[in-house]
């Protein structure tokens, strides 16, 4: 990448920074582009230079979310060790991502923006994005049928959607009152009741096992 190209990634994704900074205070809709360049320290018109208007902006945003975290889960997912080793680790890596920047969370569940600038093209690389969380995931959940660890005869995507949602209500959902069942251990084992090959394994044993030792 030349200098210029260099350039023009660092002034995007100070702008993509300075736009996620300002939601734990404001919705996107209230959130102006004026204040977003001079916090990005650009001037406003070089936001259009990369983003079609503030719709637009928050779509990038968005996209840029799933991406940090699919690279993320891979990484994770990649690593050596048994399976339930692994599935706890992206859990809290998930996890984690959506109570550190939980603002960026709501913008990435959030329906698709209304935008002249939200074309089929925009929205296709929209759901592209979102497919690719599942797929990084399912990745992991074909790797557990592989090593005979989770059961088969369900699809590693709809594992992987399950697995998520509950990653999702646990980090949107679940007040103080429920802190014992935020743990994660606790989730990959309710996950585990239902997702776990009983036959090749005793699901609740096998994994309190690994949970436990990796819990540190």
């Amino acid at each position: 990448m030349g200098q210029r190209e260099q350039n023009n990634a660092d002034k995007r994704a100070r702008i993509l920074r300075a736009a996620e900074e300002m939601l734990p205070l404001l919705r996107p809709h209230e959130v102006k582009l004026d204040d977003v360049a001079t916090a990005a320290g650009v001037g406003k018109g070089t936001i259009y230079l990369y983003f079609k208007d503030k719709e637009d902006l928050f779509l990038h945003l968005a996209m840029a979310g799933f991406e940090e975290l699919c690279g993320m889960i891979r990484k994770e997912a990649s690593a050596n060790g048994e399976f339930p080793a692994r599935l706890l680790a992206v859990c809290r890596k998930i996890s984690g991502f959506f109570e550190r920047r939980r603002a960026l969370f709501r913008v990435m569940q959030a329906d698709p923006p209304k935008s002249p600038a939200f074309t089929d093209s925009a929205y296709e690389q929209w759901m592209e994005r979102r497919r690719d969380l599942v797929t990084a995931v399912a990745d992991l959940m074909a790797g557990g049928q592989r090593e005979g660890v989770l059961r088969r005869d369900v699809p590693p995507a709809v594992l992987a959607n399950f697995f998520l949602g509950m990653l999702r209500t646990r980090a949107r959902d679940m007040g103080e009152e429920s802190e014992t069942h935020r743990d994660h251990a606790f989730v990959i084992r309710l996950f585990a009741e239902g997702a776990g090959n009983g036959g090749r394994m005793k699901t609740r044993e096998h994994f309190t096992t690994i949970l436990e030792t990796n819990q540190s």
